[in-house]
């Protein structure tokens, strides 16, 4: 059992020596923290999203058959870490800009993505890569009430081009419908 020794702190040790010990633990357990992360950035899985890396020119049509184009920069933050989203172009005749962070989550196997734009979106999503395909998804409610799915699908994975689906479906995923069709071409 510890003694407490008031005139050289708490537990028999002199201050100093204590706030020595305090500064080892403290960087024995950071040095744990940051390799554990940084193994999680290196797993394979942290990979899937390269695909998307770089800068792309964006286009689709809009419902009253305009065809629009745009541009969207995707890059690796934070160490590596985080794929990071840049989208800016025109959407129903509005500048848009959104962002989007999208992680590797080794404790879930599965990524996770946060999408904010300038219309006041917030969009959680979570995704995994499968059959050449990687989709992220999620529920929502609507303003009236119902409950939906909704899911960004990447596909047709090429190095220079692929195709982006927002799709949703009202019958818990059973059939979709898609919202919005996005084709991506490297610059």
């Amino acid at each position: 059992m510890a003694r407490r020794c008031p005139e050289r702190g708490h537990f028999g040790i002199g201050f100093g020596k204590g706030v020595v010990l305090l500064a080892i633990l403290g960087m024995v357990a950071g040095a744990g923290v940051a390799s554990a992360q940084a193994d999680a950035c290196a797993a394979p899985e942290a990979r899937q999203l390269d695909f998307w890396l770089g800068t792309w020119s964006v286009s689709w049509t809009e419902p009253d058959g305009t065809r629009r184009e745009g541009v969207n920069v995707v890059e690796r933050v934070l160490g590596g870490c985080v794929v990071e989203e840049r989208f800016e172009g025109p959407v129903e005749g509005r500048p848009y800009a959104g962002r989007s962070w999208s992680m590797w989550v080794p404790g879930e196997r599965r990524w996770r993505q946060q999408w904010v734009d300038n219309g006041g979106s917030w969009l959680d999503f979570t995704g995994e890569r499968s059959a050449g395909r990687m989709v992220f998804e999620r529920e929502t409610t609507l303003p009236d009430g119902r409950r939906v799915r909704q899911r960004m699908v990447f596909r047709d994975l090429a190095r220079d081009s692929f195709v982006w689906d927002w799709e949703t479906s009202s019958d818990a995923g059973t059939t979709w419908r898609n919202r919005w069709r996005i084709d991506y071409r490297r610059r």
